[in-house]
């Protein structure tokens, strides 16, 4: 007895056969592939719409006054 490794994606499964004074027996064996897939569902779309605004706000100022005294040399 001999085993063959094949490693071989197949649409079905293989029958046993006889070749000769050999005896085939097919080994199979399921595999479940999950696949991931990007699917777009919606978009948000977002508009900027420039608007302007006159507004009073009441600000406190601080005054400052500068006094120059020349002397004559």
């Amino acid at each position: 007895m001999t085993r063959e490794r094949i490693d071989r994606q197949i649409d079905a499964a293989p029958l046993t056969g006889v070749k000769g004074d050999t005896t085939i027996i097919p080994i199979v064996e399921e595999v479940l592939i999950a696949e991931k897939r990007l699917v777009l569902v919606e978009e948000i779309r977002i508009r900027q719409i420039a608007t302007s605004e006159d507004v009073s706000i009441p600000v406190t100022l601080r005054k400052q006054t500068a006094t120059i005294e020349r002397t004559e040399e």
